[in-house]
């Protein structure tokens, strides 16, 4: 265990959670060994602030390892390691944050005039700074607005699915004018290093495809960057969706687990439910009938993922019978 590398120990645990595989001892002795080579781990060198190098390898194996241990349900019983992790990413993190801000500009890019920490209202046809604290800001993003910045180093570190925070290949973006990372790189308050970063997202921590709208969390800094991966990585963030659906939803479904298969070409990907997909759980909190019954009937659901397959929520309520409303991909009928 001891000549292996963070990279090795993350892709053994990864196998292990892929398979459904809980080999406590197995997996206890990787942790342990995770958290001292953690503390070995040298500091960055000089050079310009960036997301990469060898180091930026050590980072994403890091994260990779913890969300693998914790997709096994191992992290709680190696709860140091969080710790450790989180310390590690901010050594890490601290010299590139201090290599200098990028001058910022009042007003860039529509932002509010609203303080730090003060929510304001939402334009709903561009993109907006709708709530800031600290090293995170969150941003609201409008249907049509792409959030695809291509970054094999982080899409490496995650499960080896259809993560969130993975290339969306069914959008990429390029030469699209309506880019959030563009948009963010010019509003001043997220300006700043990482924001001209592309390996790290330019701070973006998750995204949404194009035709959803809703909020994505932003870092001002690279340490706020490595801290809500850190966040999502242990599992200790969750993401919530709201949508209309046709027909009536039954209230009493309380869950959808139903493995899904990415399938199709690269670049234009579906998702189905199939036996030889993967494991996939969806949770519906909230079920609300909209018509009396019949064709025009729809229902308004709050969903939690929790996992992070590639359409997981239009696929698995396409495949209940209640397909999105205006999601023609997956069945859905357009709005009225």
């Amino acid at each position: 265990m001891q000549a292996m590398s963070l990279r090795a120990m993350s892709n053994i645990s990864w196998a292990f959670a892929s398979l459904r595989v809980a080999d406590g001892p197995l997996l206890e002795s990787i942790a342990s060994e995770a958290i001292r080579k953690l503390l070995l781990l040298p500091a960055p060198g000089d050079g310009p602030p960036q997301w990469g190098g060898a180091w930026g390898g050590h980072a994403v194996s890091i994260l990779g390892l913890t969300e693998a241990l914790s997709a096994s349900g191992r992290l709680d019983g190696e709860a140091a390691l969080v710790p450790e992790a989180a310390a590690c990413l901010a050594r890490y993190t601290a010299p590139l944050d201090r290599r200098g801000p990028v001058a910022t500009r009042e007003g860039a890019g529509g932002a509010s005039p609203a303080g730090p920490g003060a929510p304001v209202a939402v334009e709903l046809g561009r993109p907006s700074v709708v709530l800031e604290r600290g090293d995170l800001c969150v941003l609201w993003k409008p249907p049509g607005w792409s959030v695809s910045v291509a970054d094999k180093a982080k899409s490496a570190m995650l499960e080896p699915c259809d993560n969130d925070r993975c290339s969306d290949m069914e959008d990429p973006g390029a030469g699209d004018d309506f880019q959030l990372q563009n948009w963010a790189q010019q509003e001043a308050r997220c300006r700043s290093p990482i924001a001209r970063d592309a390996g790290a997202s330019h701070g973006l921590v998750h995204r949404l495809d194009r035709n959803t709208s809703g909020l994505v969390l932003c870092a001002k800094s690279y340490l706020g960057y490595a801290m809500a991966l850190m966040q999502f990585a242990s599992r200790r963030a969750s993401k919530e969706y709201v949508f209309l659906c046709h027909g009536h939803l039954p209230p009493s479904l309380k869950w959808i687990h139903a493995p899904i298969l990415r399938e199709g070409p690269a670049r234009a990907p579906r998702s189905v439910v199939s036996p030889q997909g993967r494991h996939a759980s969806t949770e519906v909190s909230e079920v609300a009938h909209l018509g009396a019954g019949g064709a025009g009937a729809l229902s308004l659901v709050q969903a939690r993922l929790h996992t992070g397959r590639l359409h997981q929520v239009r696929v698995h309520a396409a495949s209940r019978g209640h397909p999105l409303l205006g999601d023609a991909s997956y069945g859905g009928a357009g709005a009225a």
